[in-house]
């Protein structure tokens, strides 16, 4: 059949404007030169920051890890390549779920504030409506007590290959031995160390262990953090749970402030002592160094009057009548016959009261 007009019109249009005639034949070579083009460019690939590719020809791996960047491979079906982030977070939620309707078999339930402890500060409020999943909220604990328990699991990737080809469903693996390795750990405590104080090692020895479990399975992640989000007993029971709870943490509180007023009087104690110890050494100090003034003045005093007696005597009478007679005014004339005879006249102080 001919080509319709409208073709013709265009393919007339088409030589005017740019000096090459249209075929049939011209036209199906442009056509595949464009699917060549097209399908080797299909091999050209980016991995952005964060990622890791790996490339496969024929499934067989030719290169795991691939950083950041353009990347060029065969193309399909002879080369393939898939995108792993390993930078991303991943998170499971245990107990709870953050989708708003409520799934199968669930009990809608709202959470909030103090019942979920801060972790992150987009959770210091933690105001939200949860989807409670009570097969896996409700464990039980050393001493036979039924707990319910909501926390989360972050996990990164550290083996892409093992992470994409060794373990269909990744979040369903972590979120298995994460729930078995928590159950056993609080299989060993009671209710109340749970409770109250032993949530961070709880947190600590749940990690640890899904961490060796995983590695044994060999599936390529790394447990970042686990986070219990809400630990309280059951709703039926919860009032007498929090009222112990907070007796415990009174107690605790009692203990500390105890302990921290009996280390202040030890050490105020302590520092009396050494004060104490600190004074007396000085004024032993003191009395030694005044001792041995006084006997270096004694001896000099001693060499003076072995050069000089009567004149020496004469000074230390002196000096003994300003020590005992301080405030009396006093005018010595000496004697007659020798500096050593003088006579003393005391004068009352001016000012003074005149004695009788």
């Amino acid at each position: 059949m001919p080509p319709p007009q409208e073709w013709t019109r265009v393919r007339d249009w088409l030589t005017a404007v740019t000096g090459v005639r249209v075929t049939a034949a011209r036209l199906g070579a442009t056509l595949g030169a464009a699917v060549v083009v097209l399908y080797l460019g299909s091999g050209f690939f980016t991995v952005h920051p964060g990622e890791v590719a790996i490339r496969t020809r024929f499934g067989r791996i030719v290169d795991g890890h691939l950083g950041p960047g353009l990347h060029a491979r065969l193309p399909w079906p002879l080369e393939d390549h898939v995108l792993v982030g390993t930078d991303h977070i991943r998170r499971i939620e245990v107990g709870f779920r953050s989708a708003a309707p409520a799934a199968a078999g669930t009990q809608p339930q709202a959470w909030a504030g103090t019942g979920f402890a801060a972790r992150t500060a987009s959770a210091d409020l933690f105001w939200f409506q949860k989807a409670k999943v009570s097969d896996e909220s409700f464990l039980l604990t050393g001493d036979e007590n039924l707990i319910d328990v909501a926390f989360t699991a972050e996990y990164q990737v550290k083996d892409p290959v093992a992470f994409h080809y060794d373990v269909a469903d990744a979040d369903t693996v972590v979120r298995s031995v994460t729930i078995s390795a928590l159950r056993a750990a609080l299989a060993t405590m009671t209710v109340d160390a749970v409770y109250t104080t032993k949530r961070e090692e709880v947190e600590q020895r749940v990690v640890g262990n899904v961490q060796r479990l995983l590695d044994t399975y060999g599936i390529g992640v790394h447990v970042v953090a686990l986070n219990l989000l809400s630990v309280h007993a059951p709703e039926e029971v919860h009032a007498a749970f929090r009222d112990v709870a907070s007796a415990q943490e009174d107690k605790v509180l009692i203990v500390n402030r105890a302990t921290t007023f009996a280390q202040e009087a030890v050490n105020l104690a302590e520092g009396d002592a050494a004060a104490m110890i600190a004074s007396a050494r000085a004024f032993k100090d003191e009395k030694i160094l005044q001792a041995e003034g006084d006997a270096l003045a004694f001896t000099l005093r001693e060499k003076e009057y072995r050069r000089a007696p009567d004149l020496t005597r004469f000074r230390l009478h002196l000096e003994a009548l300003e020590e005992v007679l301080p405030a009396a005014e006093k005018i010595v004339r000496p004697g007659r016959a020798d500096v050593k005879d003088f006579d003393l006249w005391l004068v009352h102080p001016f000012g003074g009261r005149k004695g009788p």
